[in-house]
């Protein structure tokens, strides 16, 4: 016991003596150093990829864009889609990579429905024939011929009756809805 009686007491001493001459040290101070020529970078600029965009855009050709952009944004670059694209085929949120070929398709729509329907009035669903029909989107020669036997059984009273048509669901029937009347 009178070791460690020893050991305490030295520990008091020293912390006695610390305490009573603490020691006075000058502040730090930083200074800012100008960078020099040497030191000073130019920005980094970003890599840039090469790409080629054709299709259904207003201006198709071959572009830089940075590495990494997103199709969409490239697009943007082209002038932008045209109103025939078909963006739902494309992987807008995809990224550029140099080298890449971005082609835009045309919508699928027939001439004969898409030039027809805008050139004529409302289809009556009463009393059009096959071939005024077949001008409706989605609508075939099946489907058509299937329409008219069905009007014979019994006249439509209400467009919702297109349901009794074979091959006539309500997706179809809301696809065709503008451009038809009772």
């Amino acid at each position: 016991y009178k070791s460690i009686g020893i050991i305490i007491g030295i520990l008091i001493v020293g912390c006695w003596v610390t305490w009573q001459n603490p020691k006075t040290e000058a502040p730090i101070v930083l200074h800012a150093v100008p960078p020099s020529k040497d030191s000073v970078k130019a920005p980094i600029k970003p890599k840039l990829a090469i790409i080629h965009i054709a299709g259904e855009v207003h201006s198709p050709g071959v572009y830089e864009v940075p590495v990494g952009t997103r199709i969409l944004i490239a697009l943007d670059v082209a002038g932008g889609p045209t109103k025939w694209a078909d963006l739902d085929r494309i992987k807008l949120a995809k990224k550029i990579k140099d080298g890449d070929t971005l082609w835009v398709r045309k919508k699928k729509s027939t001439r004969k429905h898409s030039e027809a329907v805008h050139s004529i009035s409302l289809i009556s669903i009463n009393t059009a024939e096959v071939d005024t029909l077949i001008q409706l989107p989605g609508i075939g020669p099946k489907t058509a011929h299937e329409w008219v036997k069905e009007r014979r059984k019994k006249t439509f009273v209400s467009i919702h009756d297109l349901n009794r048509v074979p091959g006539i669901g309500q997706k179809t029937i809301d696809r065709i809805r503008p451009f038809i009347k009772l």
